[in-house]
C-alpha cells in the first residue's frame, strides 16, 4: 500500500511539468467544514432515536459525512490537514422493518419471507492531503490529490439471511454474519482500540468548453484502501434451531450463534463519492446548472441557480430524489451553504452545512 501511495504522489508532482501558467507566489489559508446526512425511510432524529417513532417509509439507505479540514494553497498546490467521519448504511427494507418492529414492541411481519441484508462501511480518520492544479489544455483544469488516512474506528461488513414467521411464537430462517467492527452493536463484545492506515484519491476536473457552458466533475474517494492489522471481527451463523424470540417479544439470536470472534487483517475501501455538473451562463449575472451525485448507491438530480451581485454570489438548487432544498452566500473569502427537505429539523430526512473561511497571504 504505502509504495502505491508514494508512486501516486510522485506522478502528482510529475505533472508539474505539464501546466502551462507561471507560478505567482500566491498563499491562502482555508478553513472548512462540511456535514451531510440522509435518512431515505425516517427522519433522521428518528433514526437517530433508535427507530422510535411512526411506521418507516419506503428507503434502503442512510448516511452521514463529516469533514473539517484545514487548507494551504501555495500557487498550484495544496496541503489540507483533516478529520473525517463517514457513516453509510444500506438494507433491504425487510431488514428495516425487522428493526423497527423490534424497537418499537410491535408485531413481526406474519406468514411473509423476509429478506435480511445490511450492509455497513464507517470510519472515523484524520490525515492529510497533497492535491496539485495543471491545465494540460486550455480552459481545462484537472486536480488529483492523494490523501493519507490514519483511521481510529470502523464498522466494515454485512449480515444476510432471511427469516419467517408463520405466527407470531414461531420463527423460521437463517442468518449470516461478517464483519469487523471497533464497537460491536450487535453482539456487545467489549470494545477494544484499533487502528488503520490507508489512503484515498480525489480527482477535480473544470472544463469551460464554450464560451457560455462549463463542465465540473468531482469523485472524491475514486481510489481507496485502507488497511486494519489486528481488528476485531466476527463470523457467526444463526439457523433454524436456534432462532428465538425472547421474554419481551424481541428477536434472539446472540446466544445461539455459531462462529467466531476474533482478530484479523481487514482491508477496507470507502463508497465513491461523485458529483458531474453541467453549466449555462444566462448572462454576466446569471447562470444554471444541472447536476448529478452519486454517494454509494444513492444517486440524486440537481437543479441549480447562481446569480452575482458584486462580490458576493447567491446559488439556490433542488434535488429530486431527496426533494430538498438548498441555498448557498458566497464571497471572495467565505462561504455558507445549508440543505434540508423540511423547515422543521425534526422531521428532516436530509441535513447539510457547509462553510469555508479564506485568509490570503
Amino acid at each position: 500500500m504505502l509504495k502505491q501511495t508514494c508512486v501516486i504522489i510522485g506522478w502528482l508532482f510529475g505533472l508539474q511539468q505539464l501546466c502551462h501558467a507561471e507560478p505567482h507566489n500566491q498563499f491562502a489559508l482555508q478553513l472548512s467544514a462540511t456535514n451531510f446526512t440522509y435518512s431515505e425511510a425516517m427522519p433522521i432524529k428518528q433514526f437517530m432515536d433508535e427507530l422510535q417513532g411512526p411506521p418507516p417509509d419506503a428507503g434502503d439507505k442512510a448516511f452521514t459525512f463529516n469533514r473539517a479540514a484545514l487548507d494551504i494553497h501555495w500557487n498550484q498546490f495544496k496541503v489540507s490537514v483533516f478529520q473525517r467521519l463517514d457513516y453509510l448504511l444500506e438494507y433491504s427494507e425487510d431488514t428495516l422493518a425487522v428493526a423497527y418492529a423490534d424497537e418499537n414492541d410491535t408485531p413481526y411481519p406474519i406468514g411473509t419471507r423476509l429478506t435480511i441484508d445490511l450492509q455497513a462501511n464507517h470510519i472515523e480518520a484524520k490525515g492529510f492531503g497533497i492535491g496539485y492544479t495543471f491545465t494540460p489544455i486550455k480552459n481545462l483544469k484537472i486536480i488529483p490529490t492523494v490523501n493519507y488516512l490514519q483511521a481510529e474506528a470502523l464498522t466494515d461488513g454485512d449480515l444476510t439471511g432471511y427469516l419467517f414467521t408463520p405466527d407470531g411464537d414461531q420463527i423460521d430462517g437463517s442468518l449470516t454474519l461478517d464483519y469487523a467492527y471497533k464497537e460491536d452493536l450487535l453482539l456487545d463484545r467489549e470494545q477494544e482500540t484499533v487502528s488503520g492506515k490507508g489512503y484515498a484519491v480525489d480527482i477535480a476536473l473544470y472544463w469551460q468548453w464554450r464560451e457560455n457552458s462549463s463542465i465540473d466533475l468531482k469523485m472524491n474517494d475514486v481510489i481507496s484502501r485502507i488497511t486494519w492489522k489486528d481488528v476485531t471481527y466476527t463470523q457467526a451463523n444463526a439457523a433454524t434451531d436456534n432462532l428465538s424470540f425472547d421474554a419481551q417479544g424481541h428477536l434472539s439470536a446472540a446466544s445461539f450463534l455459531f462462529g467466531r470472534a476474533w482478530y484479523r487483517t481487514q482491508h477496507q475501501r470507502l463508497p465513491k463519492k461523485i458529483l458531474a455538473q453541467a453549466h449555462y451562463q444566462l448572462s454576466d449575472h446569471q447562470r444554471i446548472s444541472l447536476g448529478h451525485q452519486t454517494l454509494g448507491s444513492y444517486q440524486d438530480v440537481r437543479l441549480g441557480w447562481h446569480s452575482l451581485w458584486q462580490q458576493w454570489t447567491f446559488t439556490a438548487g433542488y434535488r429530486w430524489q431527496a426533494q430538498a432544498f438548498d441555498a448557498q452566500i458566497q464571497h471572495r473569502f467565505a462561504r455558507l451553504g445549508i440543505t434540508s427537505d423540511s423547515t422543521d429539523w425534526q422531521q428532516a430526512k436530509m441535513l447539510g452545512v457547509n462553510f469555508s473561511v479564506s485568509v490570503p497571504l
